[in-house]
């Protein structure tokens, strides 16, 4: 009789153990690297949907008399518009946005709230007004139709708006008094031959970055700064103080290039040294130490 041989081809239990903790210890090499090349993959997404509305926001600059919107156009400067009405900066990029072929609101109406649906609805559904790394909303916050905010600062930037600025922002994103608002100067943010580049030049001046993750999904005139307190760590930030992005925060210049800047370089905060305020708005406008004209 010829003896029974080994089957080949059985693992023992040992040699089982051995393998499955090769594959562990290579998936605890390799899932670090794959969540930054994800991470870096959903920054870089971001950066090119800046560069794109920065593309639309020109091209529309140059079709409409060299206005570049930063905030909300007042209608009544527009031919046969009503007078009541208000064209938003995001409203004003789907008209050059070639991958909007969809209607597009009329004009827009901050108020009441219910009025800015139309918008909304259109802004959701376009990928380049979203960033893939913005936070997941908190309690009662919802889906933020629009994750990025312009610089509407005046240029310069004076004692007037200095002493406009004062503590009655609210949390991220709620509105200031009426009389504040009065110190952005519309005539000269939305002209685009108006930038004097003795103050302040495109390649040096943040057109849009990223907005607060506490932003209210409701009312899209917010999403707008003007204001030292409404920078990153101000006392009522609107732009964003978080690190989404390993690097910091993604942000359109108006030469039409996007960077990811430290969020410490955007803004250094309150150093408690001269010449703070100057630095905190470097990237936004110019801060003259003169009362405004």
């Amino acid at each position: 009789m010829f003896k029974r041989s080994r089957r080949l081809g059985a693992f023992t239990i040992i040699e089982l153990l051995i393998v499955v903790a090769i594959i562990a210890l290579l998936l605890a090499i390799l899932l670090p690297s794959m969540s930054a090349a994800r991470a870096q993959a959903r920054q870089l997404k971001c950066n090119t949907n800046l560069r794109s509305l920065g593309a639309a926001a020109l091209l529309y600059a140059k079709e409409n008399r060299e206005t570049l919107l930063r905030a909300e156009h007042v209608a009544n400067q527009l031919a046969d518009a009503d007078p009541n009405s208000t064209l938003h900066w995001s409203q004003a990029l789907l008209y050059s946005l070639p991958y909007h072929d969809g209607p597009i609101p009329g004009l827009w109406r901050p108020t009441p709230l219910t009025l800015q649906q139309p918008l909304i609805r259109v802004l959701k559904s376009i990928e380049l007004f979203q960033c893939p790394s913005f936070p997941e909303s908190e309690g009662a916050f919802g889906d933020q139709p629009l994750d990025y905010i312009t610089n509407a600062f005046p240029i310069p930037y004076t004692l007037n708006n200095v002493n406009q600025d004062t503590p009655n922002g609210g949390g991220p994103g709620v509105e200031y008094r009426s009389e504040n608002q009065d110190v952005v100067d519309s005539a000269k943010f939305f002209k685009l031959d108006r930038l004097d580049e003795r103050i302040i030049s495109p390649s040096r001046l943040i057109y849009i970055t990223e907005v607060h993750h506490r932003m209210p999904v409701v009312d899209l005139q917010l999403h707008d700064a003007f204001f030292a307190s409404q920078l990153p760590f101000g006392q009522y930030p609107r732009m964003a103080s978080d690190k989404r992005h390993s690097k910091g925060l993604n942000a359109l210049f108006l030469d039409g290039s996007a960077h990811t800047m430290p969020l410490r370089q955007i803004d250094v905060g309150n150093t408690g040294t001269a010449g703070t305020l100057g630095l905190r708005l470097r990237w936004f406008t110019a801060y003259l130490n003169a009362p405004s004209d």
